[in-house]
């Protein structure tokens, strides 16, 4: 079996261990009053475990095969200036699954209002920001780099997307994955990409714990509630509209921003390599194993078929 049927056969065991042990952790807490906290690291480690197998079983050193180089301060700041110009197409994407599929993010942030400021920032940003960028970039990402960039950052994200297991998430879920990619690639570290994604999350936890603020000031959450519907129904579409004109600007500032990153890297040449197509005529002259296979195939159909039930129920 080749690295990459391999890769795909890891896929296939996380999608099926990450359903099958969140039905199983709902059977077996049945009547028992969990914080949310608990389901969300349950979650991670239905993430993690299949992942970790996959690395001890091929004897894969972590430590070698993973880049991991250190950003100097440059770096980090030009990966804040990524991060903040993601979110108008992250909203976007967001906004617009959201006319037609419930807001998934919205449903869990009303699951954590009231918890713990700090908790929130751990569990929701800190912990997946490890977790996930270790499973998505980390295995998957670096595993299939052997087939291009392009093509290792368009499987790692789809996979990234998939893995939400909703079709809201998977809209921005994607994107991000290939983001991600680009920002290990473009330094060298998959420390961009651990920056990146704790930074959105931190955003997120931060909106969480305000909203809690003023729930405990005095908001009534009837109220609040009332607002935001009135909102949706009245100007969503207009929103979706004048946040995808903003997002067209600032997604091309982030291919700029992503450019300077290898710059600041000093893997300005080696990035503008890859990205112009050197790398891929390499290895159409090397040639590449096959990448869609049964296992990953397979895999996609019940990440999808779930998704798609969700929405029945």
């Amino acid at each position: 079996m080749t690295k990459t049927a391999k890769l795909n056969l890891t896929f296939l065991i996380l999608a099926i261990f990450s359903i099958g042990g969140s039905y199983a952790y709902v059977l077996l807490t049945n009547g028992m009053e969990l914080p949310i906290y608990a389901d969300l690291l349950v979650a991670q480690l239905l993430i993690l475990l299949p992942a970790w197998g996959y690395t001890k079983k091929e004897h894969i050193n972590l430590y070698k095969e993973i880049r991991h180089r250190r950003l100097h301060f440059g770096a980090l700041l030009c990966l804040v200036g990524i991060t903040l110009l993601s979110m108008p197409l992250l909203s976007f994407l967001n906004l617009f699954s959201s006319l037609f599929v419930p807001n998934a993010a919205a449903g869990l942030a009303e699951q954590m209002t009231g918890g713990p400021g700090w908790m929130n920032i751990l569990f929701l940003a800190v912990i997946p920001a490890f977790s996930e960028e270790f499973v998505f970039r980390g295995v998957f990402f670096h595993g299939y780099r052997s087939h291009g960039f392009w093509k290792a950052a368009l499987m790692s994200g789809l996979i990234f997307g998939l893995m939400h297991l909703n079709f809201n998430q998977f809209s921005y879920g994607f994107v991000l994955g290939v983001i991600f990619a680009a920002v290990v690639e473009a330094s060298g570290s998959i420390y961009a990409s651990m920056a990146i994604h704790f930074l959105i999350n931190f955003q997120s936890a931060q909106a969480i714990n305000a909203l809690t603020s003023l729930t405990a000031s005095g908001v009534e959450e009837e109220g609040m509630l009332e607002i935001s519907g009135a909102f949706q129904q009245t100007y969503l579409v207009t929103t979706v509209i004048v946040v995808g004109i903003v997002a067209i600007v600032t997604t091309a500032l982030v291919v700029v921003l992503v450019k300077l990153l290898a710059k600041l890297c000093d893997r300005e040449d080696y990035f503008a390599w890859v990205l112009n197509g050197g790398e891929k005529k390499a290895l159409q002259k090397r040639g590449t194993s096959r990448l869609i296979d049964p296992f990953f195939i397979g895999a996609a159909a019940i990440c999808i078929l779930f998704m798609v039930s969700r929405l029945l129920i």
